[in-house]
């Protein structure tokens, strides 16, 4: 059996390399292009200025030379323009007829062009009433910008008398779009290098992210057990509250099975925690979370002292300071709290605001080691007797998990 190909599969950080550099490149080249033909229009512009210019001053400082046809003047005036200016490739005259009177050429051309600009320069021309230019190829590389102006003396006739034929080389142009185009590569370099280097970044990012989203997506979803036929939910929290016994009958008997599939999960969780801070938090929050209320204090009492003080709360604005729990005060022989750690009894109360609250004692092997208050039901319902019930037996489920966390950290001190 032939081995199975394995599939390449592109990155999500190469995917965003790729996009990147595409772009960098994209936009470089464009800004390339853009910056080179504006240069050819300027060196254009720049072009037809200085063709006017010298076209102008050998015909102010020629006419009478170019009327009595000397040759002689006009090519030393001509080889002067030439002179002048880098850019100039050729410099011709021509009579009225069109006729080339004298010429010149520029020594830094190439022999292939100056032999085709010495053939082009031969021929004869139409003069016309307006400058005119246009582009013209010599050779294989070499490309001229070539410019007739004529030639007009006013005070003469209206006519002109000759024209001046000036061609622009554009090499400077070359070397200009050479310089610009090597500028912008190297900037392309480094963009990409950095785009790259970002782009790695951010796609290890995002991965991650992605990665992190799917797992979330894809694991299996945590095991819930809802109380149904199917399931033997008395059995079940018989297994995780043996020691409640008669209690347990009761509250199977009065409460709903939504708050005793609450009791369960309370009975599975809240034992988890492995400190004391820890455990504190959870029951709060499990208490919060099944009785709806929007205050509640977790009392303890002092093994040394025999004080209760709070050691954890919730209100309406979410956990209360230390100062405020510090502020709490239980007085001995008076009270709810100080009555339900004594004589470890739970008991309804009516509270200051429309609604009412419960405490309840935490006992764990038939000791009170804390008390639970719970105040207004976030619904404005009142508490009941059915309230009160699962409130006991959460304590004891949080007396148990508070004293198991106190030994563990005795034993760490250890």
């Amino acid at each position: 059996m032939s081995p199975v190909k394995k599939k390449f599969i592109l990155r999500l950080e190469d995917k965003l390399i790729i996009l990147v550099v595409t772009l960098i490149i994209g936009i470089m080249v464009a800004v390339t292009i853009v910056t080179i033909r504006r240069e050819q229009r300027g060196m254009e512009l720049s072009m037809r200025a200085k063709a006017k210019d010298h076209s102008e001053i050998l015909a102010i400082s020629n006419v009478e030379q170019l009327l009595k046809k000397d040759y002689v003047a006009l090519g030393s005036a001509v080889e002067e323009v030439i002179k002048r200016d880098p850019d100039i490739a050729y410099v011709a005259i021509y009579d009225e007829e069109g006729r080339t009177m004298t010429r010149s050429r520029s020594t830094a051309l190439s022999e292939e062009a100056f032999s085709s600009i010495d053939r082009l320069l031969k021929e004869s021309i139409k003069i016309t009433l307006a400058s005119k230019m246009e582009r013209i190829r010599v050779g294989r590389e070499e490309t001229l910008y070539d410019t007739i102006v004529p030639i007009k003396v006013p005070e003469l006739k209206a006519a002109p008398v000759g024209a001046v034929r000036i061609g622009f080389t554009t090499a400077r142009l070359r070397e200009k779009a050479a310089e610009v185009r090597n500028q912008n590569i190297m900037l392309t370099v480094v963009f990409i290098c950095l785009g790259m280097v970002g782009a790695l970044v951010m796609g290890k990012i995002l991965n991650r992210q992605i990665s992190d989203l799917i797992a979330a997506r894809t694991a299996p979803a945590r095991e819930e057990i809802v109380p149904g036929e199917e399931y033997d939910l008395e059995k079940e929290l018989k297994r995780y509250l043996p020691e409640y016994g008669e209690r347990f009958d009761e509250a199977y008997k009065k409460l709903s099975p939504q708050d005793l599939f609450a009791l369960f999960k309370a009975a599975r969780e809240i034992p988890t925690a492995l400190s004391l801070k820890e455990a504190l938090g959870l029951s709060a929050q499990t208490i919060s979370d099944i009785m709806k209320v929007s205050e509640l204090v977790i009392f303890l009492r002092d093994e040394k002292t025999r004080k209760v003080r709070a050691r954890m709360g919730y209100d309406m604005s979410g956990p209360m300071s230390k100062e405020t729990l510090a502020d709490i005060k239980v007085e001995e022989g008076r009270g709810e709290v100080w009555m339900a750690s004594e004589f470890g009894t739970s008991s309804l109360i009516d509270t200051p605001k429309p609604g009412s609250g419960i405490v309840s004692p935490l006992v764990s092997k038939e000791k009170t080691i804390g008390v639970v208050e719970i105040r207004s039901r976030l619904s404005g319902e009142p508490f009941g007797k059915k309230d009160q019930l699962l409130l006991e037996l959460l304590g004891g489920l949080i007396a148990t998990s508070i004293e198991k966390a106190q030994v563990i950290e005795e034993r760490k001190k250890e």
